[in-house]
Order: C-alpha cells, then structure tokens, then sequence
C-alpha cells in the first residue's frame, strides 16, 4: 500500500503479556494458526508480491520447518546412533546468532542478540505448538 515500516527504539506500546505459561502457549496457537492461515491465501499472491515481502513469507515458514527437522535428526541421532549431535546443536546456535544479528543490525539495537536465549523455548514448546497448529487448521 505504499506505507514505509520504521522502528522506533523508544516507542511506548500497550499490550497485553501472558504471565504464566498456559496462557502464553494459547496465544502462540492463535498466532501460528493465524501465519499459515495467511500463508495459504498469499499463495497465490507471491509471485505479485515485492521480493522482500515474497522472502519474508518463504522465511517465515521455512525456518521454523528447517528447525524441526534439524531438532529431530539430532533426537534420531542421539537415540539411534548414540553420539551426541554437536554440528546440529553448533550450527543450530550459528544460525540463531546470524538471525538475531541481522534483526540487531537492522534495528541498530543491540538487544536483539538476546532473543537468541528463545531458542530453548522455540525448539522444546513452539515448534510442537506450530506442529499442532498446522494439523489442526
């Protein structure tokens, strides 16, 4: 629509935060179910779409989808090789480094490197949420 998006370190927001876990997870849902809800109906769209925004869109649900199987050839590794998997757990940590380096250089804020202590959380919680969410649209 032709609006430009600029990040505003010092902007106030009022928001609503979940503070326990089940709440935070429910919203999750909702959040996930709503991306590929929208990713389905953009489909179609991409290929008209600005090449930043088509990036986005692929990125946005490629990378939770390499994560995943990421994390279950390591488990696969583990259980049925019994070696621990350190290149997936190394290259695990190097690409959540570079995502939040990007987003950090973008923002010209260097607390975006601190969003890579999510990942714990992404990989153990949200991605069987995502898992579900998508089964379940």
């Amino acid at each position: 629509a032709g609006f430009r998006t600029e990040y505003v370190p010092d902007a106030i927001a009022a928001t609503v935060v979940p503070h326990r876990l089940g709440p935070y997870l429910r919203q999750q849902l909702r959040w996930a179910r709503s991306t590929f809800r929208d990713t389905f109906l953009a489909l179609r769209l991409l290929p008209e779409l600005d090449g930043y925004l088509t990036l986005d869109v692929i990125g946005q649900n490629l990378g939770p989808f390499l994560l995943a199987i990421s994390t279950l050839a390591a488990l696969a590794e583990l259980v049925f090789g019994g070696s621990i998997p350190w290149w997936t757990g190394l290259t695990i940590a190097a690409m959540t480094m570079v995502r939040c380096s990007v987003a950090a250089f973008r923002a010209r804020d260097l607390r975006f490197i601190g969003f890579s202590l999510h990942t714990p959380i992404n990989i153990l919680l949200l991605l069987p949420l995502k898992a579900y969410a998508l089964c379940t649209l």
